[in-house]
């Protein structure tokens, strides 16, 4: 009866293994891309007032606004609300991590009051995922994975 001998076994077990913790867990391969995505798209969505798709400030208002600020876009009156959905850090900016979900947003209460309108304010969603923005997030994880994939001595096609 005759055998062969495989080499190199333990290692690619080590490697299966290592790659198997890294997709098990995002906090290993680290979210900060994504993050980094996210908040880009948040930064365009909201300089081009929901991409053109906010209700129109009233007259008044709008001649009140441009007298105190300046022209400012919709929902960029302070600051605060724009920094705290735009840059990792602000006032009231949240992540919050798990190992399979990442949360990113604000806990500014201007912005539940815009994204579902209250009162008098009409709806303006603050944030919107996007087809793009979800295409950008695959893009993120496929790299990583790529790079995971080939420091552990995968060849990755």
């Amino acid at each position: 009866m005759s055998g062969s001998k495989v080499t190199g076994e333990r290692r690619l077990f080590e490697a299966i293994d290592r790659l198997t913790e890294v997709v098990s867990d995002q906090r290993e391969r680290g979210w900060d891309k994504n993050v980094d995505v996210r908040l880009d798209f948040e930064r365009r969505y909201l300089d081009t007032e929901g991409a053109g798709g906010y209700t129109p400030l009233s007259p008044g208002y709008a001649a009140e606004k441009e007298a105190a600020v300046g022209f400012l876009p919709i929902l960029q009156y302070s600051g605060r609300m724009y920094r705290s959905l735009t840059e990792e850090g602000a006032p009231d900016f949240v992540r919050e991590e798990e190992a399979d979900s990442l949360k990113v947003g604000t806990s500014d209460p201007k912005a539940r009051a815009h994204h579902e309108g209250l009162g008098r304010l009409p709806v303006r969603e603050v944030m919107k995922a996007t087809n793009e923005e979800g295409e950008a997030q695959l893009q993120v994880f496929h790299d990583s994975y790529a790079a995971i994939s080939h420091s552990l001595g995968f060849k990755v096609l």
